[in-house]
C-alpha cells in the first residue's frame, strides 16, 4: 500500500513536498511524538509545502479510504489517536511562516509553527501574541480563543475554506472550543500586542509542606483586587517595573518560604526555563 501511496500521490504534489515511507531514514523521526502513550501507526508521511497539498492529501485519502491524521507539534496525548489504523500522517512543520500584518494589530501563523518560532518572531518585531503562553498573557489579553481573528481550514471533504466572524462563523465559533477534527488548520491569524517590555520580573517560591493553607488563603485574598499584569503561579510574574513585582510578592515571602528564585527574563525565556 505505502508503494501505491508514493506512485499515486507523489505526483499530485506540489515540487517542495515530500512522501516519506517507513524504512526510510527520516521516517521514525517524523512520526515520533512528545508522548508516544495510543500512537498510531503510521502508514506515510506526507510533509505538505502548500494548502493544495494538504487538499490533495485529504482527497488522495478520501478516494482510496485511508485514514489521515494532521502533524503539527507532536504531542500526540490522546487516546483517539489509536482510533486512526495506519493512517497517512500529514506533516505541517513546512507550513510554519509568521507574518506580521502591515498595521502590526495580527499575525498571520503557518499550521506547523512552534510556540518557539511565533514568540521569538514576534519578539524580534516588538510584538507579543495574544495568546497564553505559559499561562502568563490570559489574564491580560483574554484566551487563546478570544485572540482569533481568522482562520483557513481544509474540510474533511478537502474543501479550503477561510473562517472568521464573517465568514462560516458557525465554524469559527467551533474551532474556537468547541472539540476538534472540524478540519485541518493551514493557517491562522491572531491579534498581537505591542511589547510594554523588554523584560518580565519573577520570583518563584518554594515551601514546606506545612504551608499550603497559608499559601492559598493568601493568594485567594491577593487575587481579589490584583490587576492582570502580576499573575500568580506559585510565582509572581509581572510586565513591568522589578520594583513594581516585588511589592506584589511582598506579602509571600511572609509565610517563610524554603528559597526564593527571582529575577528578569524575556517572553521567550519564560517560555524555555
Amino acid at each position: 500500500m505505502t508503494d501505491n501511496i508514493a506512485a499515486d500521490l507523489g505526483p499530485l504534489l506540489s515540487p517542495q513536498a515530500s512522501i516519506v515511507l517507513p524504512g526510510d531514514a527520516t521516517f521514525s523521526n517524523l512520526v515520533s511524538r512528545w508522548r508516544e502513550y495510543e500512537a498510531s501507526t503510521i502508514s506515510a508521511v506526507v510533509q505538505v509545502s502548500t494548502e493544495a497539498d494538504v487538499q490533495q492529501t485529504v482527497r488522495y485519502s478520501l478516494e482510496h479510504d485511508i485514514p489521515f491524521m494532521a502533524r503539527a507539534g507532536g504531542h500526540g496525548a490522546t487516546e483517539t489517536l489509536a482510533t486512526a489504523k495506519n493512517p497517512i500522517q500529514i506533516d505541517f512543520r513546512s507550513l510554519n511562516q509568521v507574518k506580521l500584518s502591515k498595521d502590526g494589530t495580527a499575525a498571520t501563523i503557518g499550521g506547523g509553527a512552534t510556540v518557539k518560532q511565533v514568540v521569538s518572531t514576534l519578539e524580534d518585531r516588538g510584538k507579543r501574541p495574544g495568546k497564553k503562553i505559559l499561562r502568563i498573557l490570559h489574564e491580560t489579553y483574554g484566551l487563546m480563543a478570544d485572540q482569533v481573528v481568522s482562520a483557513r481550514l481544509v474540510l474533511p471533504n478537502s474543501e479550503l475554506v477561510t473562517v472568521s466572524e464573517k465568514s462560516n462563523p458557525d465554524l469559527f465559533w467551533a474551532i474556537r472550543g468547541a472539540g476538534h477534527n472540524f478540519g485541518l488548520v493551514t493557517e491562522w491569524e491572531f491579534r498581537v500586542y505591542d511589547i510594554k517590555n523588554p523584560k518580565w520580573s519573577y520570583e518563584i517560591f518554594i515551601y514546606s509542606g506545612d504551608k499550603l493553607e497559608a499559601l492559598y488563603n493568601l493568594a485567594n485574598t491577593m487575587l481579589k483586587d490584583q490587576p492582570p499584569e502580576p499573575i500568580l503561579w506559585f510565582a509572581i510574574i509581572y510586565d513591568g517595573p522589578t520594583e513594581t513585582a516585588r511589592k506584589y510578592a511582598k506579602p509571600l515571602h511572609g509565610i517563610g518560604p524554603i528559597m526564593v528564585q527571582s529575577g528578569e527574563a524575556t517572553m521567550h525565556e519564560l517560555d524555555t526555563s
